[in-house]
């Protein structure tokens, strides 16, 4: 029975998951072009290189970061949080649409090894 519920549990998780993804995509699906309404200052995610995720439970993008310069194929920009500058390729970057700076800061706290409980059954 234990194993049954460690199954389902996993199930539910990468449901989760899959439906985070989704949503992602879809509000990222309202960028006409990838970089065509991205200018200095907009906030953009970023893919893992090659699509390829460190791990299964990783989310597909990373960010927001905050574009400080547009080359002809490359996007310069510093993570929201840590203020780290990093250069990515075009077909990498996405634009961020949030109302929201409270969506900016969560989206920006949550990185590749970060999980969020939300509620412990038992120990």
């Amino acid at each position: 029975m234990f194993t049954l519920v460690n199954d389902d549990f996993a199930i539910v998780r990468n449901l989760a998951n899959l439906i985070l993804d989704r949503e992602i995509d879809y509000l990222i699906s309202k960028s006409p072009s990838p970089t065509e309404d991205i200018v200095v200052g907009h906030l953009i995610l970023v893919t893992q290189p090659d699509n390829e995720r460190p791990h299964k439970l990783s989310p597909r993008w990373r960010g927001p970061y905050q574009v400080t310069k547009i080359d002809d194929n490359t996007i310069s920009a510093e993570h929201v949080i840590t203020l780290k500058s990093y250069t990515f390729d075009v077909s990498q970057c996405r634009r961020f649409y949030s109302n929201s700076l409270d969506d900016i800061k969560a989206a920006a706290t949550l990185d590749s090894h970060s999980f969020m409980v939300t509620e412990i059954k038992s120990h």
